[in-house]
């Protein structure tokens, strides 16, 4: 897929949502598992007042828009591709969407239970065993605990953490492009 495109478009579809011309800067990075945008918007309206994005567009309103975008150019995802490509995020030190469904999923005392679960579906349990591979997984780095059967306790940190790992992860990686650039720079300047 086009990602400069896809971006492009996301930011039209944007300009219709929120009724005004955005100036934005996006960079496409291909440098990791999983290509990516980073989007910046400027917080002001064509009009000069303040740009305010309601916390559920940010949330969720971009997401899905970005995904009927890529379907319609690249056709509906089936379940098979969605799972096997959710199931890749289970052993990753960034917030995923299975991480997500376990925060929607966590009860008031941040556990969740998989004790009861009966899937109807395939897909239902193929989803419930990658989601208890992840706390399994999130447990390894201190962010859930086991308490009981098939239910695990989920920190208060889970979310702020995973995001912040992957700034930092990004960051490392920026820093170290940077200082391959800057070497290669020299080397030329050398010649």
């Amino acid at each position: 897929m086009n990602l400069r495109g896809h971006v492009r478009d996301l930011v039209a579809a944007m300009e219709r949502d929120l009724g005004t011309q955005l100036e934005s800067i996006a960079i496409d990075h291909h440098n990791t598992d999983d290509a990516h945008v980073h989007l910046l918007i400027r917080g002001v309206r064509d009009d000069g007042k303040v740009l305010t994005l309601d916390r559920d567009y940010v949330s969720r309103g971009i997401r899905e828009l970005s995904r009927e975008l890529a379907e319609r150019e690249l056709g509906p995802r089936d379940e098979r591709e969605y799972l096997r490509t959710r199931g890749r995020s289970i052993e990753r030190e960034y917030w995923t969407e299975i991480d997500r469904a376990l925060e929607r999923k966590a009860d008031t005392d941040r556990t969740v239970s998989y004790r009861h679960f009966q899937p109807y579906t395939d897909g239902a349990q193929v989803k419930a065993q990658q989601e208890m591979e992840r706390l399994a997984y999130l447990q390894k780095l201190g962010l859930a605990r086991e308490i009981d059967d098939r239910t695990w306790w989920l920190a208060p940190e889970h979310e702020p953490e995973l995001r912040k790992r992957q700034r930092d992860r990004d960051i490392i990686k920026t820093k170290a492009r940077e200082r391959m650039q800057q070497q290669s720079k020299e080397r030329e300047i050398e010649r």
